[in-house]
């Protein structure tokens, strides 16, 4: 009995140690360095769709809802790239994610998937180029 009581107690003190230091380890890493580059990544409102190279977040000029008739997301960036090369990143990018383009003019791009509709509206602003992303579904 003293033979096994002095190897369990062992190895609960080597338990011990090991839970300890890897939950400093985990306490460590901090949350806030992964929440910017998560957010960053894709437009306001969405999971997927990703922010084109030169795009900045106006945070002021956002709406965002949720009801039982479906959800509604509305965010504005601006740029000064040129339309045309915003549109042509989200021309071939969105189609490779699922995306159909359903309507295509100089000044908006129409989306859609399953029962999401993204609409990207252009305009200029001065030097910027103004992409409005609107995400219903």
């Amino acid at each position: 009995m003293i033979f096994s009581t002095k190897y369990f107690s062992k190895f609960l003190c080597g338990f011990f140690l090991i839970i300890s230091l890897n939950s400093c380890a985990i306490i460590s890493k901090k949350p806030s360095n992964l929440s910017p580059k998560i957010t960053a990544e894709f437009i306001k409102g969405s999971l997927d769709i990703p922010i084109a190279k030169g795009l900045e977040i106006i945070s002021d000029e956002e709406v965002e809802f949720d009801s039982s008739a479906g959800s509604f997301a509305s965010s504005t960036y601006q740029s000064k790239n040129s339309i045309e090369s915003i549109k042509k990143f989200y021309s071939e990018t969105l189609p490779q994610m699922g995306w159909d383009l359903t309507e295509f003019s100089n000044h908006s791009s129409t989306f859609k998937r399953e029962n999401q509709t993204l609409r990207i509206e252009f305009s200029k602003s001065q030097k910027q180029t103004l992409a409005v992303f609107i995400l219903t579904s």
